[in-house]
Formats: C-alpha cells, sequence, structure tokens
C-alpha cells in the first residue's frame, strides 16, 4: 500500500496492483480489474467502507445489490510514471571509445 495517495485525480493514469475481491465481495462480470493493466481515473470519492475510491473509465464495478456504481479501492492501484528516455543515453554504450579496459 502506497504511504500517500495525493496522486488520485480524474485523468490521471493508474495500474492495478492488487486485483483480489474484498473478503465475501465478488467481483460482477467485467468489473474485476486485471493486474499490471493501465487505466483512466474518471473520478474520486469514498468506497462503501468509508476509503479513498476511484472510477475508472475503462471499467465499471456495479453493485446490483445496491443498483448504483462503486468506488475501487484506491489502493489497488499506483501511479503510471512516465520517464523521458534519451536515445543518446544508450547510444553512449555502444561507443567503445566510453568504456575502460580491464586490466
Amino acid at each position: 500500500m502506497l504511504g500517500s495517495l495525493d496522486w488520485v485525480s480524474p485523468g490521471r493514469k493508474v495500474v492495478c496492483i492488487d486485483n483480489h475481491p474484498t473478503i465475501g465481495f465478488d467481483w460482477e462480470a467485467g468489473s474485476q480489474p486485471s493486474l499490471d493493466t493501465v487505466y483512466t481515473v474518471r473520478a474520486v470519492g469514498p468506497t462503501v467502507y468509508g476509503g479513498l475510491g476511484i472510477m475508472l473509465m475503462e471499467i465499471k464495478l456495479w453493485s446490483p445489490k445496491r443498483n448504483c456504481e462503486l468506488f475501487y479501492r484506491a489502493g489497488r492501484f499506483r501511479p503510471v510514471v512516465s520517464r523521458e528516455t534519451d536515445i543518446s543515453d544508450l547510444q553512449a554504450l555502444l561507443n567503445p571509445n566510453n568504456h575502460n579496459e580491464l586490466a
């Protein structure tokens, strides 16, 4: 679990890190998030247990019992971090002039 969930906001890309259902709860067909899959946060709000929750663009957590959409627990996801990669760093590794000979 992440120490801080201040990264949670609509439009943010997140990846699923926990798709096990809560004890006593079964996922409705099509509502279980897939591990390591990237989703987009649609809305932020409380879960039925009072924790921080998110709704996703790609899938919905529908509750026939409550006849409404529920929030996924935000702790089931982590933010997607995009890193800029400069190809020149990798090209430098291919240049033999940049390596020292081993004695």
